[in-house]
């Protein structure tokens, strides 16, 4: 294991206790890239995330995969992380 997969592993045992539980349901679905690497995000997520067409949308990506958040729900998650 490398120093940076370490230091990921190390941030992500961070934010798991951190993490507070989600305000919204779990849900999955498969989806596919198309033209310009856009992805479809089915409706039923959009509405969990209350997010709608325009709006920015945060991405990230670690060893977990690739995470989206809306910027409400990405600044929330800062403000508790900040706070503790």
């Amino acid at each position: 294991m490398s120093a940076g997969e370490r230091a990921i592993e190390g941030q992500d045992a961070h934010l798991m206790t951190t993490t507070p539980k989600p305000a919204v349901p779990r849900l999955s679905a498969r989806t596919r890239i198309g033209a310009g690497g856009r992805i479809i995000i089915p409706l039923e997520m959009r509405n969990a995330l209350r997010v709608k067409e325009g709006d920015d949308l945060l991405l990230e990506v670690d060893a977990a995969g690739l995470h989206v958040r809306s910027i409400r729900q990405a600044i929330r998650l800062a403000q508790q992380i900040v706070a503790k």
